[in-house]
């Protein structure tokens, strides 16, 4: 691939957004992570004309000649520079010009205008390729070593495939708000997204798997190419199981809204997900599942509580609970620390199991 790197100044950027001619959300692009003081850093970095990193777009061209510059690298710095214009962004309070400090651009004079319209920033063309792998590769490489990128972003823009699809697309529903899965921190970076899709991985891998990245890469990896077509039986009965499993979940949730108070933690939501999974056939109705299920997280919780002081007599501080004492320890011993790890996972699973087996609690 030929690289041809130029030098545009914001007024080109700009230009090419009111023709309509700029795609800042291509498919393999991540959402926008930039905080407002980040965005204030980067007007400071222009205003003091500082050098900033490049902007990598890959130029389309259509039948009739027209060309679409799409960002693979470089949105969060062109919506910066466009909501500032927009009045969006104000200039840091720290800035080096006190009479400047914490105005907008509507505040600005034409000089100081004309200067940051004709800041210039260096820009990577990729040429027109029809290759979209080729363009998320890039994507990739460039992003591979940043720090504002998570793991679950670098899925988003590597993959495109039905398991991708079918996650980021469940991580729409309302019930992940409601559970408090989803928030607008969690969405920020698809944190949602990829605790969807270790849940969406009980069913694939029938059975529980520990949280490492890589194993996630592999999950997204080989279901990345699966043709729906031709899977349409396991696609349906994937998708058709994940339903089923998750409108449990929202019953328990109606039956007992306090439940949220362990929702909202993805450590016992996993648990208490898988163990739904693997029961399906054989669960206890959902008005006894949600009462031992409450009954079991609160004893676990007040066990916390009356020992969490006092280490060397952790036990010793009891009431009268209803739950085996080893049942309750095994699963609030694997809780903490890396609880995402394999072995903790089992064994707070078979704690649970027990939990729910039990007829008188």
């Amino acid at each position: 691939m030929r690289r041809s790197p130029t030098m545009q100044d914001i007024s080109w950027f700009l230009d090419l957004k009111e023709r309509e001619q700029l795609n800042l959300d291509p498919p393999y692009q991540r959402l926008s992570v930039w905080s407002a003081n980040d965005k204030r850093f980067f007007i400071d970095t222009i205003l003091n004309d500082y050098p900033a990193p490049p902007v990598f777009l890959h130029k389309e061209i259509n039948e009739h000649g027209r060309a679409t510059y799409h960002v693979v690298d470089g949105r969060q710095r062109l919506e910066t520079i466009f909501d500032f214009i927009d009045g969006n962004v104000k200039i840091p309070s720290d800035f080096s010009e006190p009479s400047l400090q914490n105005k907008r651009w509507d505040d600005l004079d034409s000089e100081f205008r004309s200067k940051y319209w004709n800041y210039e920033i260096i820009v990577e063309m990729i040429p027109d390729v029809k290759d979209d792998k080729l363009i998320r590769d890039i994507f990739d490489r460039i992003n591979r070593n940043s720090r504002t990128l998570s793991r679950q972003e670098m899925r988003h823009a590597r993959y495109d495939g039905w398991f991708i699809g079918v996650v980021e697309k469940e991580a729409e529903n309302k019930e992940w708000k409601d559970f408090k899965i989803s928030t607008p921190g969690k969405s920020k970076r698809m944190m949602d997204i990829q605790f969807i899709s270790e849940l969406y991985a009980v069913i694939l891998r029938n059975g529980i798997s520990s949280f490492k990245q890589d194993d996630i890469d592999k999950l997204y990896a080989d279901f990345d190419d699966i043709d729906v077509e031709d899977n349409a039986d396991f696609v349906d009965d994937s998708c058709s199981k994940f339903k089923h499993i998750k409108s449990i979940v929202k019953n328990l949730y109606k039956l007992q809204p306090r439940v949220n108070e362990y929702f909202r933690f993805n450590v016992h939501f996993y648990t208490l997900w898988s163990y739904i999974y693997l029961n399906c056939e054989n669960l206890p109705k959902e008005e006894d599942l949600i009462s031992r299920y409450m009954n079991f997280m609160i004893e676990v919780s007040e066990w916390k509580d009356l020992n969490a002081d006092d280490a060397d007599n952790i036990g010793k501080n009891t009431k009268n609970f209803k739950f085996p004492e080893d049942i309750i320890t095994d699963y609030l011993s694997n809780v903490t620390g890396a609880n995402t790890d394999f072995v903790p996972r089992q064994k707070r699973l078979e704690a649970l199991t027990k939990a729910l087996a039990l007829e008188e609690v």
